[in-house]
């Protein structure tokens, strides 16, 4: 029994890490081949076994595999063979890891956290150098508009294509610590609690993400007032008007260069797709295909809710969100790290789905697994 849970916790540790280990610098991310790999040795274990574990919520992820098939059945770009292999890549993860991680005890569960919290914060310590010591055309932007030249300092991230993937990883480390601070308090002490959410704040704002930015204050703001029932009250006094200051702000900061424009025509494509502008019943329900969705909204599309509706179809946004909702209320506490996430995807996107959010969002809900017996 010892030895089995220690092979679990083993692979459940690596897989955890692997997901998340995009290196675009080095040609072929680990990902790519660390994840196929740790995920057969993990099927081949379930065969030796013959016990295979599933949840409920993952026939909605599964069933996305119909219209994601017939809508990139035809045609792919240099924007869909990514999205293609990472979306695959994240079912073989989510059939896998869902082996290993349900089987973890408290103690594994809170090192898996534990262990993977510290190794992405030294990889993105070392990205986020990297970045401001190598900004990619920053006399040119700088040339064209002083205020954003930040932007040079985003777009030469070791881990993805910009600084954007490293804010929805960061993010997604962040409130799956909160949820094991919730769930494990007993186990992680004050300091170390400070610790973590400094360095991991600290980050975050070095993406220069603000949209990551405002889902973190919104993120903080909504698991205070949900959860936080002993400060609840005050929290709400003190959090509401520096989470509206925070929101105004960075609203009007994104749109003075021309990005709030641009999310602001996803919006609208979004709503002119929801009642068919200029669509048939076949695009509607299986969308344009992934990487195909400039030929709708004639520019690239950055947002997960809007490139899952207008890329993916209306039958494979459906079948996501309520995977996401499902698990949700399976796991209340799930939602401190999906309601963060969920402000997010109206700006932003990795490869549409990728290993590590599902990964995350196992490692959450295992987290979280008791929690229904003691209600």
């Amino acid at each position: 029994m010892f030895e089995k849970q220690r092979l679990n916790y083993l692979l459940a540790l690596f897989m955890q890490v692997s997901s998340g280990l995009y290196l675009v610098r080095l040609g072929l991310s680990p990902v790519y081949f660390l994840l196929p790999i740790l995920s057969m040795m993990i099927f081949l274990n379930v065969i030796k076994s013959r016990k295979f574990h599933f949840q409920n919520e993952g026939y909605f992820l599964l069933l996305t595999l119909f219209p994601f098939v017939v809508s990139q059945f035809l045609d792919s770009n240099e924007f869909s063979n990514q999205i293609i292999i990472n979306y695959l890549l994240s079912i073989i993860c989510y059939l896998a890891y869902t082996q290993v991680i349900f089987e973890l005890n408290e103690v594994n569960l809170n090192n898996v956290v534990k262990k993977t919290t510290v190794f992405f914060m030294l990889l993105v310590t070392i990205e986020t150098i990297y970045r401001f010591k190598n900004p990619i055309g920053l006399n040119d932007i700088y040339a064209q508009r002083e205020d954003i030249a930040f932007y040079a300092y985003k777009l030469s991230s070791l881990m993805f294509s910009d600084s954007n993937g490293v804010a929805i990883l960061l993010i997604n480390i962040l409130f799956v610590n909160e949820i094991s601070f919730i769930k494990f308090n007993w186990a992680n002490s004050m300091k170390y609690k400070m610790f973590v959410r400094c360095v991991l704040i600290i980050l975050v704002v070095g993406t220069y993400s603000r949209a990551a930015i405002l889902a973190m204050i919104l993120g903080y703001s909504f698991m205070l007032l949900i959860f936080n029932n002993k400060y609840r009250y005050l929290s709400l006094i003190f959090i509401t008007p520096v989470a509206i200051i925070s929101l105004l702000s960075i609203l009007s900061f994104v749109s003075s260069d021309g990005s709030g424009n641009h999310k602001l025509n996803e919006l609208y494509a979004i709503s002119d797709f929801i009642v068919m502008e200029k669509i048939d019943w076949f695009q509607y329900i299986f969308g344009f295909g992934f990487g195909f969705g400039e030929i709708y909204t004639n520019k690239y599309i950055h947002g997960f809710i809007a490139k899952t509706l207008i890329e993916g179809g209306i039958l494979m946004f459906c079948c996501l969100i309520s995977y996401f909702l499902l698990s949700i209320y399976k796991y209340r506490h799930l939602s401190i790290l999906l309601v963060p996430i969920a402000i997010l995807s109206f700006s932003l996107s990795v490869y549409v789905l990728v290993p590590f959010t599902v990964s995350f969002i196992l490692l959450a809900s295992a987290i979280s697994k008791n929690e229904l017996e003691s209600l």
